[in-house]
């Protein structure tokens, strides 16, 4: 398992504390198990998305986190991530799950891919 997919679970859990259905995530980020993910993140060079993210989260905002591809989970993960840069705690994705959702589908897509 690499070392981009070891974090990704670990920051699932740290995102999964609470849901929106039990009690929305306090939308802090100040946990290491996120920071790890998101730093690895930036520095695997084959996991943000290098296409117009801003038109792929547009384009896939209103679906379905489970109808995504690959490449629009990305784009949708680089859009959240580089639009905290510019927001401040508590970040509306982790607040309302959406991060979290779209994590997962990436990890579900992604275990898919080494297990074939």
């Amino acid at each position: 398992m690499s070392d981009l997919m070891t974090k990704a679970r670990e920051c699932e859990i740290f995102l999964s504390l609470r849901l929106p259905e039990t009690g929305k995530h306090p939308g802090l980020d100040n946990d290491d198990r996120f920071r790890a993910w998101r730093k690895a993140a930036y520095e695997d060079p084959d996991f943000l998305y290098d296409g117009d993210y801003i038109a792929c989260y547009e384009e896939c905002r209103d679906k379905d986190a489970s109808e995504l591809s690959n490449d629009q989970v990305r784009g949708c993960i680089t859009f959240l991530l580089r639009q905290m840069r510019n927001q401040y705690a508590p970040y509306p994705c982790l607040v309302n799950g959406e991060l979290y959702r779209l994590l997962l589908r990436w990890i579900e897509l992604n275990e898919k891919e080494d297990a074939e």
